[in-house]
């Protein structure tokens, strides 16, 4: 299994902050479904436990469902001219209810278990290769990147699985 690697910043340079860190499980929700992207979660299990420092922190899990507020998504993905940024970048937009969200997807496209984030306007947002990534909200993990229709498009706002929705299947899958 490829190694995750947390405390980076520039993937393309070794700052001296990173922890390289070997999978040994990866456990995906039982009901993932790949082509409706419905219970788009797994849990990572490595093989030694993280040193947390000022580059590497624990985050805590959203517990309300439905959050509306201005939330930060971070991620590598494609930056302007279509190439993967090496350094990590982040920028704040709104979550947005289903009922919004499916106006762009679809009301059947949008499931209880998905928060949405974007401006309606577009010219900031996640991108497709963000996916993955975290969207946090008030310091807590809100939701975790699933799908998108380009970076920061008009319309078309980042969908992302809601954590507050899994919290309870995390905690019982996280031992």
């Amino acid at each position: 299994m490829q190694p995750v690697v947390a405390g980076d910043h520039n993937i393309d340079e070794d700052d001296g902050t990173e922890q390289k860190i070997a999978l040994s499980k990866i456990i995906r929700h039982e009901d993932y479904g790949i082509y409706e992207m419905s219970n788009d979660i797994s849990l990572l299990q490595f093989s030694k436990p993280l040193i947390f420092n000022e580059y590497v922190t624990p985050i805590s899990l959203q517990s309300i469902k439905g959050y509306l507020g201005d939330c930060v998504v971070s991620g590598w993905g494609t930056a302007e001219g279509g190439q993967i940024s090496s350094k990590l970048r982040y920028v704040e937009i709104p979550t947005m209810t289903d009922t919004q969200c499916g106006v762009s997807y679809g009301q059947d496209n949008v499931e209880e278990s998905d928060i949405c984030a974007g401006f309606p306007e577009g010219g900031k947002g996640a991108c497709l290769d963000d996916a993955g990534g975290p969207l946090v909200c008030g310091g807590l993990l809100t939701g975790i990147m699933s799908f998108s229709w380009g970076c920061g498009l008009p319309d078309a706002p980042a969908v992302f699985t809601e954590v507050a929705y899994y919290k309870e299947w995390v905690e019982a899958h996280a031992q």
